[in-house]
């Protein structure tokens, strides 16, 4: 995908968040393209006194770019299943929690470029998940027993903190507490995963 300017992109985006994609190109310099390379990285061109310089950022540098968590506050990976998406996923959420957990061994084997950004605590979702919550079924349980409701996102997220610590206890109201206090990164993952296209249309709605 090839964007000749940033101006282009920035006209390809939602109106609500063409101001922080604009800031966003901004802040890197770009003055004539921003492009998905056939390798996965993005490229942009900045023009200097000898014509443009073509810089080449990995998509996790992006995404633990302080530019990136500066001015985007929503982000959508595309990408057809077993191109790495879970990966960068999984990458991403790791780098902050080994931050989080003062995990020096893991933290001194990670590259300078990707800890730059301000720490935000990762909470890695599973949308097939999601997807059977909202349908009132626990997907935590094999056998996917029925749930109480109300079943919505913000109570999906204080069962995952719960089965993953260990049962203490965790609702919907700590979810909002904690998402006021703390800075958060919800990594969505798996859309593709999900089968009922009504389930994923409610998903993305």
């Amino acid at each position: 995908m090839l964007f000749r300017s940033p101006t282009k992109l920035v006209r390809n985006t939602k109106r609500a968040h063409r101001g922080d994609l604009s800031h966003f190109l901004k802040a890197f310099g770009a003055d004539q393209a921003w492009m998905d390379t056939p390798d996965g990285h993005l490229e942009y061109a900045t023009r200097g006194e000898g014509g443009f310089t073509r810089v080449q950022l990995r998509t996790a540098e992006v995404l633990l770019g302080t530019q990136a968590q500066d001015y985007l506050k929503f982000v959508v990976l595309e990408g057809a299943p077993g191109q790495g998406k879970s990966t960068l996923a999984q990458f991403v959420c790791q780098v902050h929690r080994a931050r989080f957990l003062g995990r020096m061994d893991a933290v001194a084997e990670i590259p300078e470029v990707y800890k730059q950004a301000p720490f935000r605590l990762p909470v890695k979702i599973d949308l097939r998940d999601v997807a059977t919550y909202l349908s009132g079924k626990d997907p935590f349980d094999p056998e996917n027993g029925s749930i109480a409701g109300p079943h919505t996102f913000e109570r999906f997220v204080a069962a995952l903190i719960e089965q993953g610590s260990g049962g203490v206890s965790f609702g919907a109201h700590d979810v909002l507490t904690l998402m006021q206090d703390v800075p958060v990164l919800l990594f969505l993952d798996g859309l593709d995963e999900v089968p009922d296209l009504d389930h994923r249309e409610r998903l993305v709605a």
